[in-house]
């Protein structure tokens, strides 16, 4: 025999989605669209800044990669030891020399930055002012 859930369902009315009385509080519908308007503008805002960090930390990157393979295409004579500062010269266009010469003692070519090599193979600029 079927059985009649309509009978169940008014005899646990605070399970209900609506009132059963007159004096229950009355149904709103939420606003789903403000809702969607309101937090769009965040959750925009947070995925453009997230965006702008991605595109900063590449850039960075980038120029790390250029600046290796500067140095590692330059012309020097000497094995680089991890940890000592080198120095990088422009001799012509696309000619550069790797040089342990600091450039306040030696003002031959063009001073293109200090480098040093870290434990990873990886040159890393170091502060040098003239």
């Amino acid at each position: 025999m079927p059985r009649d859930d309509s009978s169940d369902d008014l005899s646990k009315p605070n399970l209900l989605p609506y009132g059963i009385v007159p004096q229950a509080p009355a149904i709103t519908i939420p606003d789903v669209a403000l809702f969607k308007k309101s937090r769009t503008v965040g959750v925009v805002h947070h995925f453009n800044t997230r965006v702008n960090e991605i595109r900063k930390q590449y850039e960075n990157f980038l120029e790390e990669v250029r600046v290796n393979d500067l140095i590692f295409n330059a012309r020097y004579s000497f094995v680089p030891n991890v940890g000592q500062t080198y120095y990088l010269y422009r001799v012509a266009e696309e000619d550069y020399l790797l040089s342990l010469i600091e450039p306040t003692k030696w003002a031959k070519y063009e001073f293109v930055g200090a480098y040093k090599m870290a434990s990873n193979d990886v040159w890393e600029p170091v502060d040098f002012s003239l």
